[in-house]
């Protein structure tokens, strides 16, 4: 029987446990009633291990996600807002492992495809899904193994030199998506219990507590980086407000630059539009938790290029 059918078969056992534990909850002394339950519930449980088995042949890995609000709200948004959020933090980071760490989250064809969840079935008398995903492995390692393995390394974070540190990693696209997850679980007072069963056997995952997903919103809330370098470009001066104090300037290479002119300039007597080497400070503020890189300019010196 193929993993799919597998599927098939456990949600129709799924289906039926569930209508069954809701009958059992209103005659709870049914004999014929509770034995019926207790052979649904067998036969699911043999049909789960089948499935197991089934998935590492075929190089499935199996993941249980479980969603547990601390005030029993589950709103169709609190659960799948959790839901969607781990599947776009999962293409993020895979994303970042095969094509490097971006800024914007735009991601390839290959990465959503390879990391797209299938819901299998759901738990009964629970807020939980199955969902399977393939991942072919080598004689060491699975595609989406080191993908896997960033949602523990990231849920380890504790401060703000972590989260930088993942940035450094990952990108700011993958890291500001990750964000978002923990953010929608933060904010629905949601913990949630993923386990990872590899097409290997090995097992991953845990139980991510609320009060988690509550630290590393703070951490990411509270984490900035700002980065200090000078540049040099050539382009053409375009424009000068020296009772602002501000400049434009604009280069060949597309870049559009708007700033402040700094004390050692703003006395100096300028042509626009001309063309010069511009000396530039760039103070750039990077944002993990919404992904914004934002550079500020200023104006150091301007040499004049003889034409």
């Amino acid at each position: 029987m193929s993993a799919t059918r597998f599927f098939e078969k456990l949600h129709e056992d799924a289906s039926r446990l569930e209508r069954l534990l809701r009958l059992v909850e209103k005659s709870p002394e049914d004999e014929e009633l509770l034995n019926t339950l207790r052979a649904v519930e067998k036969r699911y449980q043999r049909a789960r291990s089948e499935l197991l088995s089934q998935a590492g042949s075929n190089q499935l890995d199996v993941v249980k996600y479980r969603v547990i609000n601390r005030y029993d709200d589950y709103s169709v948004g609190t659960v799948v807002d959790s839901l969607s959020g781990f599947q776009k933090a999962f293409t993020a980071v895979h994303d970042a492992k095969i094509n490097g760490p971006k800024d914007r989250a735009r991601f390839s064809t290959q990465a959503v495809t390879q990391t797209k969840l299938n819901v299998g079935y759901t738990y009964p008398g629970s807020f939980g899904f199955v969902l399977s995903l393939e991942n072919s492995r080598d004689l060491f390692d699975g595609s989406l193994d080191k993908s896997i393995d960033v949602f523990s390394d990231y849920l380890r974070i504790e401060c703000s030199d972590d989260a930088i540190e993942c940035t450094e990693q990952i990108g700011l696209a993958a890291t500001s998506t990750l964000f978002k997850w923990v953010d929608v679980n933060a904010n629905s007072n949601n913990s949630v219990d993923y386990q990872w069963r590899r097409s290997d056997e090995v097992v991953l995952g845990e139980l991510v507590e609320v009060e988690r997903f509550h630290t590393l919103q703070s951490v990411f809330l509270q984490t900035a980086k700002l980065e200090d370098e000078t540049e040099e470009h050539l382009g053409i001066l375009v424009g000068v407000d020296l009772q602002r104090g501000s400049f434009h300037f604009v280069t060949g290479e597309d870049l559009d630059v708007r700033g402040n002119l700094s004390s050692s300039v703003i006395d100096e007597e300028f042509i626009v539009p001309k063309r010069y080497v511009a000396r530039l400070n760039v103070e750039t503020n990077v944002t993990p938790a919404t992904g914004e890189r934002k550079r500020n300019y200023t104006l150091l010196s301007l040499s004049p290029v003889n034409e």
